[in-house]
């Protein structure tokens, strides 16, 4: 639906030039290419008293919508009091007002055109700031000279409209004068720009929120592009693999896209400098690939040694583990390790005990997973437990290694595990781009 909101200048709604020629004032041409359902007429003190004169700016769309056969609706927005029409400061919230109106009559959705050729110079430059800030579809448009200013026009107190209306030229050798100001575009190009540097830093729910004020003027696909994003940041599976967008995760089985996602996220932590986060995500991490290494690579599972507590908390007990040969040498080797085993929750603490004791210790794999564990045992509690700010100096000085050590241990972990790091490793990325290419078609 499309509505128009114009000021009323002196010289509508018939333009009539000293060489006798006579054609469409700003709104009355704006109407006639636009065709819009209704028109909100902005009327000052002397607009009014010429209005009531002749009823000449409601009578000429009347005049249109016979010679067009259209039904256009006329709403008059009069300010009798209104005299200091060359201040700015006397529209800016009026027309606001005017605005929300509109949107609260039409629905939301309603493309406002805004004629930017009618009215004072303090009147046409607010209706260009208003298009320019607003969240919603206002456009402005201009409306040029026919005569590209090679005529003066004759100034009439009162004229009779329906004689005019015969000799505009318009109705006859009708010319598109209208021009759409670009001008509306500069605000929303910079909440463009803003959204894109937010995608770029993995910012995803400032961006939905930023997407979503604008959401009259965006594309409903690429807001759920933006809200896809947003969940598989949060890591909700459920969701993400149920979405339209699911064919962006590089996989879209439910286990293997939770241990890739969540590898994928605290890869996204380091980039963005949450090192402290990154030190908390470790032991799900380090938890949920020993169990994969186990079952998979071992066919162990330790879950079946294992009491459940009120609380659904598993614990490893010595009684479950002596029942079969199998638990009976995962006992030997936690007693070695712990100087004699002890009932305990099942941690990545067991299992890795068991890993190193299963696998090479050269392996690419027990490699890998001996540097992310020091980190865990050096500094995940410190993360954990204190209220700390750890800056990667700390852990080059420390461990000797850097964030990018352990991105890359991560990333050799899940390798050896199987996983295609060396296509999928920039899955954000490419996830990004696409989101990027959506938002630079929007105009």
């Amino acid at each position: 639906m499309k509505v128009l909101f114009t000021c009323v200048g002196k010289s509508d709604p018939l333009t009539i030039f000293i060489n006798e020629k006579v054609y469409d004032a700003a709104f009355l041409h704006i109407a006639r290419k636009f065709q819009p359902e209704k028109i909100y007429f902005y009327m000052s003190q002397e607009i009014c008293e010429l209005d009531d004169l002749d009823n000449r700016y409601e009578k000429s769309i009347k005049l249109l919508n016979q010679h067009l056969n259209t039904n256009i609706e006329i709403h008059k927005e009069k300010r009798p009091n209104l005299i200091e029409v060359q201040r700015f400061d006397e529209f800016y919230d009026d027309f606001e007002t005017i605005i929300k109106q509109i949107l609260d009559e039409n629905g939301k959705s309603v493309e406002i055109l805004c004629n930017v050729s009618s009215g004072t110079p303090a009147m046409k430059a607010t209706l260009q700031i208003l298009a320019s800030l607003s969240k919603y579809k206002i456009i402005p448009i201009q409306v040029t000279d026919p005569t590209k200013g090679k005529s003066n026009i004759v100034r009439l107190e009162g004229y009779d409209l329906d004689f005019y209306w015969e000799l505009n030229e318009d109705n006859h050798n009708y010319e598109d004068r209208t021009y759409l100001s670009k001008n509306n575009k500069f605000n929303f190009k910079i909440q463009k720009e803003l959204m894109i540097n937010l995608i770029n830093s993995y910012d995803y729910e400032a961006a939905y929120n930023l997407a979503s004020n604008y959401k009259h003027r965006i594309d409903k696909g690429l807001l759920n592009l933006l809200k896809f994003a947003l969940n598989r940041y949060k890591l909700d599976s459920e969701v993400i693999l149920n979405d339209y967008n699911r064919f962006l995760l590089p996989y879209q089985e439910d286990d293997k896209a939770k241990l890739f996602e969540y590898g994928l996220l605290l890869k996204l932590k380091k980039e963005k400098g949450e090192i402290v986060d990154f030190l908390r995500g470790l032991t799900p991490f380090l938890y949920t690939v020993c169990q994969w290494i186990l079952v998979k690579k071992f066919d162990l599972d330790l879950t079946k040694y294992c009491d459940i507590d009120d609380k659904g908390i598993m614990h490893l007990t010595r009684k479950k583990l002596e029942v079969n040969n199998e638990g009976k040498a995962i006992l030997k080797i936690l007693d070695n390790s712990f100087k004699g085993y002890r009932n305990s929750f099942l941690s990545e603490k067991q299992m890795l005990t068991i890993l190193y004791e299963k696998l090479d210790d050269d392996s690419e794999l027990c490699l890998g997973l001996r540097v992310l564990d020091n980190l865990r045992k050096k500094k995940r509690n410190i993360a954990s437990h204190q209220i700390t700010c750890i800056r990667e100096d700390n852990l080059i000085s420390d461990l000797n290694k850097s964030m990018d050590d352990y991105i890359d241990a991560i990333k050799t972990v899940l390798f050896c595990l199987g996983f295609d790091t060396q296509n999928n490793w920039d899955s954000y990325e490419k996830m990004n781009k696409k989101i990027i290419q959506q938002l630079n078609t929007l105009r």
